[in-house]
């Protein structure tokens, strides 16, 4: 079975692709080859029809795509930094709450200021 042309199924369509022209180089560089079905047009609501832009289009998919991993790398780092000052605290404060009497809770205030873990606010 022989084909006249080739096929071109660049939107899930099959169908025959452009001929071969037949022109000299010179007519074929000032002409447009592209073969008609695979112009397309995108008419925005309210606007004129635009040319599809792909690049474009993809320059700003990948924009998109490094803000959403940023902001979602930024709301990890917060959910980490959130969680172990939460530790920290709890541990101090489980730390000061085992103290029996009121000398030993200054006592252990005194040493968590001096080590670093009790930071007043």
């Amino acid at each position: 079975m022989k084909f006249a042309a080739p096929m071109y199924d660049g939107d899930s369509i099959i169908r025959p692709g452009p001929e071969a022209q037949s022109t000299s180089p010179e007519v074929a560089l000032k002409a447009d080859s592209t073969p008609k079905m695979v112009h397309r047009k995108i008419t925005l609501p309210g606007a004129d029809p635009v040319a599809f832009d792909g690049f474009e289009l993809e320059r700003r998919a990948r924009a998109l795509r490094a803000a959403a991993i940023r902001s979602t790398l930024v709301g990890f780092w917060a959910w980490v930094k959130r969680s172990t000052e939460t530790a920290r605290r709890r541990r101090a404060e489980e730390y000061l709450a085992r103290a029996q009497s009121i000398a030993e809770l200054e006592t252990r205030l005194r040493k968590l200021e001096r080590t670093g873990h009790l930071l007043r606010v």
